[in-house]
């Protein structure tokens, strides 16, 4: 790929917000924004830019995601979850514990990781979440949490592999051991494979149907992000001094090298976003550049330059997000945030 000349992302903003916390997540619906902040300042904003509310969380905030119909905003941090609603604000969550995870199985049902465990809520309808169900105590604070078998299985990270559970069954469906910590699950979207980023510097791999395994290791950190694209083939890993791709067409990656992405700052802030349909990934660095690459383009076992470079003005990028499938959301350190289309990119 050819690297474009880079572009200011300030003077190329539709519009910028700010928020008075160092931005750690942003999450989007198809018409609302979210930005929320270490110190669990939460920004709602709309399409426009125009700031529709600001709330705390009661201490600090980690992760958020909206439900899958947009209804409903999940947030998460050291001390708990809570929900935010238009019309309710925001609702804590009955469970207290670290929650760095959560996962929408659908419009209704939230995952939620608190502590030791995960706690299922039905949020549909309720102005309280109601407590459905809940794992039995992992060996370590729960890391990762997806869902498996359209919303039936539940896959619970924690230090020594992954358990599987369901509602009705009060034993775990599957286990899937791993000697170590790990720090971040994902699942292909046809939930053929089952995947690990990890304390050790390594990417686990599991196939679900039989429990095949593959590992690779030697990475320069500790892998924290794991996440496949929509369409499952393609899989985004962090972990040390670039980010890589990995393509699991056809029997996987076994034998297979990662394409590699090149990033001009360190990678321990490197910050990254798959595009909701095309196989094009966003990622973001310390010293404020934002790369898109895309990955069939990509050259395995090589680094690859960005496509498109945008600069935000030297400011360290802390969080990233598409908003529908036409423009980027950026936060910087300073909690400045950017509304960019790329279709002119």
């Amino acid at each position: 790929m050819n690297t474009a000349t880079a572009s200011p992302l300030t003077s190329a903003a539709t519009w910028s917000a700010h928020l008075d916390d160092r931005p750690v997540a942003i999450a989007v619906s198809a018409s609302l924004i979210a930005v929320l902040g270490g110190d669990g300042q939460l920004l709602i904003l709309s399409a426009a830019g125009a700031i529709l509310d600001r709330v705390t969380l009661p201490v600090a905030g980690l992760v958020a995601a909206w439900s899958p119909d947009g209804r409903l905003l999940a947030v998460g941090g050291p001390t708990g979850a809570a929900i935010w609603t238009a019309t309710n604000g925001l609702v804590p969550l009955p469970g207290h514990g670290w929650c760095a995870a959560l996962a929408w199985a659908d419009a209704g049902r939230l995952a939620v990781a608190t502590g030791r465990s995960a706690h299922v809520y039905d949020a549909a309808g309720a102005t309280v979440p109601v407590l459905s169900w809940q794992t039995p105590p992992a060996a370590s604070t729960v890391t990762g949490l997806t869902w498996l078998r359209d919303g039936r299985e539940l896959a619970v990270a924690a230090y020594g592999g992954v358990t599987c559970f369901t509602k009705t069954r009060p034993k775990p469906a599957r286990r899937f051991d791993y000697t170590g910590s790990l720090l971040d699950i994902a699942a292909s979207s046809d939930g053929r494979w089952l995947v690990s980023g990890n304390q050790d510097a390594s990417v686990h791999i599991w196939r679900t149907r039989d429990g095949d395994e593959l590992e690779m290791s030697g990475f320069p950190g500790k892998v924290s992000a794991v996440e496949f694209h929509s369409a499952g083939r393609w899989l985004y890993a962090d972990g040390g001094d670039q980010p890589t791709i990995w393509d699991f067409a056809g029997t996987g990656p076994r034998g297979r090298q990662p394409a590699m992405l090149r990033l001009g700052g360190l990678v321990g802030s490197t910050r990254y976003a798959w595009h909701p349909q095309e196989p094009l990934v966003a990622a973001a660095d310390s010293i404020g550049e934002v790369g898109l690459w895309e990955a069939p383009s990509l050259a395995a076992g090589e680094l690859n330059a960005p496509q498109v470079t945008l600069v935000a003005a030297g400011e360290p990028v802390t969080a990233l997000a598409w908003f529908n499938a036409d423009a980027l959301i950026v936060a910087t350190e300073a909690g400045d945030i950017f509304f960019l289309g790329t279709s002119g990119a």
